[in-house]
């Protein structure tokens, strides 16, 4: 371990609570956090647009998220940044590097999504870090598709 920390990279933002991967994601980084006595960095990204005014920011819900970790007995840290999540996670990560980044995978958003997410692809080539990618069951995804903030703006290209 050269870097001694991990990255939890969340999509938080469109949702009304935790998406059911991103508590997949978070059970990964308490494992290997307590295993490795490593910290973890909570890390999401807001894109630039108006939500509705009753949803919770971008940064209650990343520092509600970090919360949790920590209620695990993991230290960490949160971290929210803006713009195009591909692109702003791996400049932040290469200025601050990680041993395991953990993203999540997930629905298929559209027909552009023809393998893995446009994130989770882009972490895994632009990163040399260990990626280690997270995957919703089909009972995820529909839960997840109920979670989607009614109306919440296109964003394109987003990920």
């Amino acid at each position: 371990m050269k870097n001694h920390r991990i990255a939890l990279c969340v999509a938080l933002q469109r949702y009304t609570n935790f998406p059911p991967v991103t508590e997949k994601q978070r059970e990964m980084a308490v494992l290997l956090a307590k295993t490795h006595g490593l910290p973890v960095e909570v890390i999401s990204v807001k894109a630039p647009v108006a939500l509705a005014p009753s949803a919770e920011t971008v940064e209650e819900k990343t520092e509600a998220f970090a919360r949790s970790v920590e209620e695990a007995g993991v230290k960490v840290t949160w971290t929210v940044l803006e713009g195009r999540p591909s692109a702003e996670l791996i400049e932040h990560l290469k200025r601050a590097p990680a041993d395991w980044v953990i993203c999540g995978s997930h629905s298929k958003r559209s027909f552009l999504d023809l393998d893995l997410g446009n994130t989770a692809k882009a972490l895994m080539r632009g990163l040399d870090a260990t990626v280690v990618l997270v995957k919703g069951s089909a009972a995820d995804v529909e839960a997840t598709e109920a979670m989607k903030i009614p109306h919440y703006p296109v964003v394109f290209p987003y990920g």
